[in-house]
């Protein structure tokens, strides 16, 4: 016998012949002629005979598609996709190679969480599309075998199936009331809606959505109107009986809807206030220097309102302290009918809730907002886009950085302290990640760069000194080049821009025997022109911007400190020498 891949009718293979044997195989894929024949005992040779065979040897493919809806898993999740009971999954097996047997078998597997893995399942078919009824872990495998028997590897696949939808709660906050059948609310109820997505292969809440109407303009037991996207409590502003109905939706499209009705009991006075339109208190940013008083002018178009005690009461708390409520100053002072004071002494970092409830006859109770207020000294700094240098006159309650820029637009932020242990190359920086900072807290004294996105402001309130065991401030400087804020002063209003003169404030960096700064260089930045300009030292400075300061190699360290010593700027910047 013999065999080729390169045969003719004529010539037939050109290969030698074999004696055979017994089986053989043909290693290479191809289309092969197997030439044969017979020789008996006596030499009589039977005429050649040949066969055509087609060698495949390659092992089929198998591609899967996921339909939706589908997630792929993170990095730190154990899996490949989320996905819902009605994701298909289908496998399409195709042979390869040179020359195809075009007949397969795909083959498949699964198990569910912890459980042992099955049977395979073998389908005569080149397409097979499987979804899952179970909400849990899948374990996936399968593979494609060909007529004759040439198998690719098995393939592995990780699934979270959640075909559950969330569960959804609605939650009435003050004022309530619980009939037991029914419930009572007011316009200025905060209806909460929360929905929670249930299960081991929960993936997550992805949208809530309401709406609500008047009980009697319900369809088919659905209110009219399109859906609202929930993005925090809302009230319902009309008296009358409501239905509301809230739709969840979790991240893989599982849909949950509910309804509920609610009384809405809504006829209360209106709370006005004395003192501007945004503020029940005066004045609007209280210092320790300040009375602050609280003021509320009711109107009432219904039942009205009689001007007396127990009609109005105002409920305030200190430091997250015990409500208590406040004695009425004067009760009839046409301006402003209702006028309190707190009563106790306030001091640097206090923080004053309050809020004031007003009855009118028929005994609905409007309730204003909780306000607040912080004592000490409050202070706005300006932001432009790009880099601007600043400081704080004061240091903020809470110094914290990532409180401090909570709601400011920025991208980092620099301070510079040679002798602060955290700094790199003196260098401190910010980010907004902890792991790319090491600048924690901010301080009065100090200059900062910060570079901001857009127009925006810094707002805070601080003090420069605290009663009690507190040191006031103060910070080492060393010769050369040194990041600097200038100092305020308690009760100071710096919601405006404030200066003073530098040799004021630079007075602890005097050298008082020879009457002459130990500073060289002074300069500020321009933020709108965004260079750098110099400063005499008979120049004022801005009380919430930050300066590059060169001190002399005259001492290895100085103390800064507040001042509001003159005398030297007096001296030789008026020129009234002594």
């Amino acid at each position: 016998y013999c065999f080729c891949d390169e045969w003719s009718e004529e010539e037939g293979c050109p290969s030698d012949w074999n004696v055979y044997e017994g089986p053989f195989t043909i290693p290479e894929e191809s289309c092969h002629v197997i030439e044969y024949y017979s020789i008996d005992n006596l030499e009589n040779v039977e005429e050649v005979k040949y066969q055509q065979v087609y060698v495949d040897n390659t092992a089929p493919e198998t591609t899967k598609v996921i339909g939706e809806p589908k997630i792929p898993c993170s990095e730190e999740e154990e899996c490949n996709y989320h996905i819902s009971q009605s994701t298909e999954i289908t496998l399409s097996c195709v042979d390869v190679g040179e020359h195809q047997s075009d007949s397969v078998r795909i083959c498949y597997r699964y198990s569910v969480d912890e459980e042992p893995i099955g049977e395979w399942n073998c389908l005569e078919t080149n397409e097979v599309t499987i979804t899952f009824e179970e909400d849990s872990t899948h374990y996936f495998e399968y593979y494609c075998v060909d007529i004759l028997g040439n198998e690719e590897e098995v393939h592995e696949q990780i699934y979270k199936v959640d075909g559950t939808a969330p569960t959804i709660s609605i939650e009435y906050g003050e004022p309530n009331y619980d009939a037991g059948f029914f419930y009572y609310i007011t316009s200025n109820t905060p209806i909460t809606i929360e929905a929670e997505d249930q299960g081991d292969c929960a993936i997550g809440v992805e949208e809530i959505y309401f709406k609500y109407c008047w009980e009697n303009e319900t369809i088919d037991g659905e209110c009219p109107g399109e859906w609202i996207v929930y993005e925090g409590p809302f009230t319902i502003p009309e008296e009358s009986a409501h239905q509301i109905d809230v739709k969840a939706i979790d991240r893989l499209g599982n849909e949950a809807i509910t309804s509920t009705t609610v009384e809405v009991d809504n006829t209360p006075p209106e709370i006005g206030t004395c003192f501007g339109e945004n503020t029940y208190h005066n004045p609007e940013y209280p210092t320790p220097c300040d009375t602050v008083s609280i003021g509320a002018k009711p109107t009432d178009e219904k039942s009205g309102v009689e001007w007396g005690e127990g009609v109005a009461t105002l409920h305030y708390s200190i430091n997250g302290g015990e409500w208590r409520v406040a004695d009425m100053y004067n009760p009839s002072t046409p301006l402003c009918p209702f006028w309190y004071f707190i009563p106790e002494s306030l001091s640097i970092g206090d923080h004053v809730q309050y809020y004031i409830e007003i009855s009118d006859h028929l005994g609905n109770v409007n309730t204003t907002p909780i306000y607040d207020f912080y004592v000490g000294t409050h202070y706005k700094i300006d932001l432009y886009p790009g880099w601007n240098l600043i400081s704080f006159p004061v240091t903020p309650l809470d110094p914290d950085i990532e409180e401090v820029l909570e709601d400011v637009d920025f991208t980092v932020v620099w301070a510079y302290d040679p002798l602060n242990e955290n700094a790199v190359d003196g260098w401190l920086v910010y980010t907004g990640d902890p792991e790319t900072s090491n600048l924690e807290e901010v301080e009065s004294g100090y200059g900062y760069w910060i570079m901001a996105g857009e127009e925006d402001s810094i707002i805070g309130v601080g003090t420069l000194m605290m009663p009690g065991n507190n040191v006031p401030p103060s910070r080492k400087l060393v010769p050369g080049w040194n990041l600097i804020g200038v100092y305020g002063e308690d009760c100071g209003d710096y919601m405006d821009g404030d200066e003073i003169p530098l040799a004021c404030a630079l007075y602890p960096l005097i050298n008082t025997n020879t009457q002459l700064p130990r500073w060289t260089s002074v300069y500020g930045w321009d933020v709108e022109e965004g260079i750098f300009y110099g400063l005499d030292q008979c120049a004022s400075g801005e009380l919430k911007e930050g300066y590059w300061i060169l001190m002399s190699p005259e001492l290895e360290q100085y103390i800064y400190g507040p001042s509001v010593n003159c005398a030297w700027w007096e001296a030789f910047c008026r020129g009234y020498y002594p």
